[in-house]
């Protein structure tokens, strides 16, 4: 397999699906196929049940960051983890993109 995923629906509330996971072997990625998997996911979700889309990136990951991103993932709805900054700590952003309109 080049790449897993999972998906939750309808959490964290009834309109909304969770990227539990999106990942590409290291000897698949920088080639596209992250974005086709994320866009193919979006093209086939019901736009009648599911309004947005969300997913939690590490503030660490800028090129999981800049990926989301990209892709139209650009309104921050939460944020968890450490609240200083170091080495030993983690945080997160919590990234959603609209399914409707």
């Amino acid at each position: 397999p080049i790449a897993w995923l999972d998906l939750y629906f309808g959490y964290p509330t009834a309109e909304t699906v969770w990227w539990g996971t999106l990942e590409v072997h290291p000897h698949w990625q920088r080639r596209g196929y992250g974005g086709e998997i994320e866009a193919g996911v979006v093209a086939n979700l019901d736009r009648d049940r599911y309004r947005q889309i969300r997913v939690k990136v590490a503030l660490k990951n800028w090129p999981a960051i800049r990926f989301w991103w990209r892709r139209g993932y650009d309104r921050i709805v939460g944020y968890h983890g450490d609240r200083v900054f170091d080495e030993n700590c983690y945080a997160f952003l919590v990234l959603e993109k609209c399914l409707s309109g």
